[in-house]
């Protein structure tokens, strides 16, 4: 039987451990995404994993949302932004990628959370 690992102690929101998975990140989304202003629609696993609409102040924008343990998965994955019609919203625990393009709106829910907690 496998041992199980878990990541370090947040304490947030009856989630004990922070993500160590792709998974992770979508059930601690599932979380925050209301505190975000972003409505989820569909979640399936063909790219992008999400459609959902984001407040941009005069309206509700529809947006696809890839969810990643690391921003720079999105790249290792290969994703195509240019194959979708929506803006992209790329949400992660960590984002460590560096040459990140623009048009990709990064969500790092490490940093997010923190804000959360702080607001509560």
């Amino acid at each position: 039987m496998a041992q199980d690992i878990v990541g370090e102690l947040i304490s947030f929101r009856g989630l004990v451990y922070a993500p160590l998975n792709e998974q992770g990140v979508v059930y601690l989304f599932g979380k925050v995404s209301e505190d975000l202003h972003i409505y989820v629609e569909i979640v399936r696993s063909a790219f992008p994993d999400c459609i959902a609409r984001r407040f941009i102040g005069k309206g509700w924008e529809r947006i696809g949302i890839e969810f990643e343990y690391k921003s720079s998965d999105f790249k290792r994955h290969g994703h195509d932004p240019s194959k979708v019609d929506l803006p992209i919203v790329l949400v992660c625990w960590e984002d460590d990628w560096k040459d990140c393009p623009r048009d990709i709106h990064v969500i790092e829910l490490k940093n997010t959370i923190k804000k959360l907690k702080d607001s509560e």
